[in-house]
């Protein structure tokens, strides 16, 4: 039985674990580790139709990281909290703590330079904070990723996400001598641009974006449904 985890956040983790025999599925779950047992076993038995045997060896894989969860409430410290996740999951290089999510920049109708800038100065506040708490630059980076939106401007989105490289490469600089430390760059398509009147026609704007963020070198991507701002 092998519980992987696939993506973390502050606000959740998503694990990987097979259920029964040739079946494996990823599940979104919040807080803690008591949580996770608790919606992946439920999820098992209510949409599979297993029996609880099969959630048995799930429940004993997820408590050995039980003495490890980390504690949410309104007083918790978010940058403590980032910086002891970091910490407990140095050993799990694709388990990122932290998250630079500029789309609200974006869909408020910010420039490709606008956003950039709002980019590096959320990653310096954090960073600030972080390596107050005795993380190095070296810690962080593999631990950081980056969100962005990209828009309907094909060679602007281009070169936006290529400067943001040349950018972060001089970023680090200024915190570290080492030569080149990578950042892992998500891209999304936007959703300031789709249009609520004619979807359809989100799905040629939604191919432009792609290729702009693939060109422009994101490390994953994210391509919205063309009805997504229709709510459905």
């Amino acid at each position: 039985m092998q519980v992987r985890v696939v993506a973390a956040s502050v606000e959740r983790v998503t694990l990987s674990a097979p259920l029964a025999p040739n079946i494996n599925h990823r599940a979104t779950v919040f807080g803690g580790s008591a949580s996770a047992v608790a919606i992946l076993s439920a999820w098992s038995l209510l949409h599979l139709r297993l029996s609880s045997d099969h959630t048995t060896g799930l429940i004993k894989a997820l408590r050995l990281v039980a003495p490890y969860q980390l504690k949410g409430g309104l007083l918790t410290d978010i940058s403590d909290s980032t910086a002891e996740a970091t910490r407990l999951t140095a050993d799990s290089p694709q388990f990122r703590t932290l998250c630079i999510n500029t789309h609200a920049f974006h869909n408020a109708g910010a420039t490709a330079t606008q956003e950039l800038a709002f980019t590096l100065a959320s990653l310096a506040d954090a960073y600030d904070r972080l390596t107050e708490s005795g993380l190095t630059i070296e810690q962080l980076v593999p631990k950081t990723m980056l969100s962005v939106s990209v828009g309907t401007s094909y060679f602007m989105e281009i070169a936006k996400l290529r400067a943001l490289r040349v950018l972060l490469a001089r970023f680090t600089s200024a915190y570290s001598s080492a030569s080149f430390l990578p950042f892992f760059i998500h891209s999304q398509t936007s959703t300031f641009y789709e249009a609520k009147a004619t979807p359809n026609t989100n799905l040629l704007r939604a191919t432009t974006e792609s290729m702009a963020a693939v060109i422009g070198g994101c490390d994953a991507l994210t391509v919205h449904p063309f009805d997504t701002v229709l709510g459905t």
